[in-house]
């Protein structure tokens, strides 16, 4: 695989997906809250600082070519809606994952957002099969690999915090139904 442009674009009907960078960071900072991070491995705590860390590690990553993170932004006003990402992109397991910022869920962009990501991976990437951690409580997001012919691979218990714990149903999408 060769590296990746560090200004890629994904484009689908409603949004655009372009790689995270300092013109979002407030948004990030604002929209990645306790209530949307329930069921993922994180604890925000509202830091532009750590926002900032998140950034910096993000083009590194893109630049090594190991994980691309993306802002989700509306195609018509650019609103940022979010944030996506396709990690692991150096092996045969690519993993796929995204946030929305609460005011826009329910809406069908996580939906159509991990469509994008997949039909990127798939024309870009040589991997064996894409993996998309969710949560066994989050019924809402589990639904959406399951829209696209994931199945359940793998169940494990993820940290979230020294007290708390994910239970994370592991889907898993083979490359062209291999």
């Amino acid at each position: 695989m060769g590296k990746i442009d560090i200004n890629v674009k994904v484009d689908t009907e409603r949004l655009k997906l372009r790689p995270v960078s300092n013109k979002y960071k407030v948004d990030i900072c604002n929209e990645f809250t306790a209530e949307v991070t329930k069921f993922m491995p994180f604890n925000p705590i509202g830091d532009i600082k750590m926002t900032e860390e998140f950034l910096e590690n993000s083009l590194l990553e893109l630049i090594d070519g190991n994980s691309i993170h993306f802002c989700i932004l509306n195609k018509e006003t650019n609103e940022f809606l979010g944030c996506c990402g396709i990690h692991n992109i150096d092996t045969k397991v690519i993993e796929i994952g995204l946030w929305i910022k609460k005011k826009e869920q329910s809406k069908g962009y996580g939906t159509e957002t991990v469509k994008a990501l997949i039909d990127f991976a798939e024309e870009k990437f040589d991997y064996n099969y894409l993996v998309y951690p969710v949560d066994k409580d989050n019924f809402a997001s589990r639904k959406i690999p399951e829209k696209f012919g994931f199945f359940s691979s793998n169940i494990y218990e993820k940290k979230k915090s020294e007290t708390e714990s994910l239970n994370i149903i592991e889907y898993r999408k083979n490359k062209h139904g291999r």
